[in-house]
């Protein structure tokens, strides 16, 4: 998983390099909301594969929160003698990644680790990225394939968040051990 989104986050984030800086690295800022692990691993794996894949020299400038952003963004607008300019703006999280689209509208913006960004209406023309929605079908099927003995599957949820997709699983598991190929 963390290989795909890699190599997604890369086909989108090439074009913003398309035309080299000649005085100056590109400067890529990533929001990394709290130092979670699962964030951390995803920065690590996209700057590997992008630095794999990219020649070019670039910058990475990490930030907690896109107020943070907007103030380095501020600064640079205000120094004409900057010479490293944010050519890119990886967001992981929902938060952040809708902060930012709201926001940024002139600069691309690669999100990840976002639930159900296709509900988010009108997305600017300038944000792209990788769902976490997993195909419930598809991570059962996962879960028989890696666990075959299993017997029980628990669903954990917020009946106040997320009450439709546990019963959206439920109808689905019924839907598969009903199948005779399934089991």
């Amino acid at each position: 998983f963390r290989l795909m989104t890699g190599l997604i986050w890369i086909g989108c984030a090439l074009p913003a390099f398309a035309e080299p800086s000649p005085d100056a690295a590109r400067t890529i800022a990533i929001i990394q909301p709290r130092n979670v692990a699962a964030y951390q691993e995803a920065v690590e794996g996209f700057l590997r594969h992008l630095r794999a894949a990219l020649p070019e020299r670039f910058n990475t400038v990490i930030y907690e929160t896109p107020e943070s952003l907007s103030r380095a963004l501020e600064a640079e607008a205000s120094d004409a003698s900057a010479n490293s300019r944010i050519a890119l703006i990886v967001t992981l999280g929902n938060s952040a990644s809708n902060d930012v689209a709201e926001k940024i509208h002139d600069i691309p913006v690669v999100f990840s680790m976002v639930l159900e960004p296709e509900n988010r209406p009108d997305p600017p023309a300038n944000v792209v990225g990788a769902s976490l929605n997993i195909p419930i079908e598809l991570q059962f099927e996962m879960i028989a394939s890696l666990l075959p003995s299993a017997k029980t599957v628990g669903i954990i949820y917020d009946p106040q968040k997320n009450a439709a997709v546990a019963e959206r699983s439920l109808a689905v598991i019924d839907d598969m051990t009903a199948r005779e190929d399934f089991l």
